[in-house]
């Protein structure tokens, strides 16, 4: 659409002013298309075959190509060049990529980064799970819980604080003691 005519349609606010605005656009693409040829398939744009120039006024859509233009075999020869390029150039990208990352370490025999893995060692009780560094008893959790409650100890590690209960208990025991006496 030209610019004046978008201009003029942004600027009215009333339903008169859109019907005028509207016979002064249709007045105005009436007169352009008695100028141009009533032949839908204008012209042809040289860089893609498939795209038909058609008057500004009518949505532009997508024309399919003939079968004579699909079935060019010079084309597919040269689609089939370029394809094999880029799969050739793709192979070299992905191969020199991998090349880099195992001259940084990154990859080891597994496939991961070995270097980066953290070892930690079995819980001395059940010998199946990790141990915590940071544990008093140096073992897992379920062993640390279990350990605390036996031996009535805390382990701010895994957040068991058996002691700590026991001596609340025995606090709210003497307090109620002694209200009662």
């Amino acid at each position: 659409m030209k610019p004046h005519l978008r201009e003029l349609l942004s600027n009215v606010h009333t339903v008169k002013e859109i019907c005028d605005a509207q016979s002064k656009i249709k007045a105005e693409l009436e007169e352009d298309a008695r100028g141009q040829t009533t032949e839908l398939q204008v012209q042809r744009v040289t860089t893609c075959p498939n795209f038909r120039q058609l008057p500004y006024w009518i949505c532009q859509p997508y024309f399919r190509s003939t079968r004579l233009e699909a079935t060019d075999d010079n084309d597919k020869k040269k689609e089939d060049e370029i394809t094999k390029k880029l799969q050739q150039e793709r192979k070299k990208r992905r191969e020199a990529k991998r090349l880099r990352k195992q001259a940084l370490g990154m990859l080891s025999a597994s496939g991961a980064n070995a270097e980066k893995e953290k070892k930690y060692p079995n819980c001395p009780t059940c010998k199946c799970n990790p141990a915590s560094f940071k544990c008093i008893h140096k073992s897992c959790k379920p062993c640390c819980f279990k350990v605390c409650v036996e031996k009535i100890l805390d382990c701010a590690q895994h957040n068991v604080m058996a002691k700590q209960r026991i001596l609340l208990k025995e606090q709210k025991i003497k307090e109620v003691g002694v209200e009662n006496s």
